[in-house]
């Protein structure tokens, strides 16, 4: 899997997407919700940001960068 930062990362973000607007329901808009949900919905954002925090600065295939590759980076800004 070549792609496998882009796929886990957009998998992550839509949860933590979903999560947080759960969250940030007002509870007059879809009724009050057990608080199993609320937590469940809290530990999923928490864990989609650790997630994309991972996998930020690395390779498509998930892999940690080479200095060489950083140094490269930076000479090409």
């Amino acid at each position: 899997m070549s792609n496998l930062k882009d796929t886990i990362t957009t998998i992550a973000g839509l949860l933590g997407a979903v999560a947080v607007g759960l969250i940030a329901l007002p509870a007059d808009v879809i009724g009050q919700l057990p608080s199993g949900i609320y937590v469940a919905a809290a530990i999923v954002a928490a864990l989609s940001t650790s997630i994309i925090g991972f996998f930020n600065g690395r390779n498509a295939d998930g892999t940690k960068k080479s200095i060489d590759q950083i140094l490269s980076q930076k000479h090409d800004n």
